[in-house]
């Protein structure tokens, strides 16, 4: 690759990295062509994409990015996976992907939001709900209260109304 070709390369990764949520730096040792081929899918498909770039490169890109906390990650044969829309699935999906059985691929880090995650933090991110599902519980909460005083308004206008309904009974039956 000239130098050229690498300039280039870096430009677009940096265009690439510029606008990402999460990243993940992985060690593929020895991963076939097709599991990196069933990974970039499944990845694609969870709204995110995944590159193997030599790691001269990626650093030189990721410099001024929100990955750039990356660049310590940046080494042996190495795969980044990253989204720039729903920060969480694709994690769930290179999570998968690095448990699988017989799958040569480790995480070795990530970052969300510009900040540093240790693999366990990864895996722990990777659980959370899709963020469409956390938007309903957060608006279900903020539209808690004023069900529960709509029910409540409703209880005592209903309790009022029996109470009214017992006494008109009585007076009838006491002959008033």
């Amino acid at each position: 690759m000239n130098k050229t070709d690498k300039d280039s390369l870096i430009q677009e990764l940096v265009q690439e990295f510029k606008d990402v949520q999460s990243a993940v730096v992985t060690q593929n040792l020895g991963m076939p062509v097709s599991e990196v081929t069933v990974l970039r899918r499944e990845i694609r498909q969870n709204a995110g994409k995944f590159r193997v770039v030599k790691n001269t490169l990626a650093r030189r890109a990721i410099k001024g990015t929100p990955m750039e906390a990356l660049s310590d990650s940046l080494t042996g044969p190495t795969g980044i996976s990253y989204s720039s829309t729903d920060p969480v699935a694709h994690l769930k999906a290179v999570v998968k992907a690095a448990k699988a059985e017989g799958v040569k691929m480790k995480i070795v880090a990530g970052v969300f939001e510009g900040r540093l995650l240790s693999i366990a933090e990864v895996e722990t991110l990777s659980k959370m709900p899709p963020k469409e599902e956390l938007i309903a519980k957060m608006l279900g909460s903020l539209n808690a209260p004023a069900t529960n005083l709509a029910c409540a308004l409703k209880d005592v206008a209903g309790q009022l109304v029996r109470a009214m309904e017992q006494v008109r009974v009585q007076k009838a039956a006491a002959g008033g």
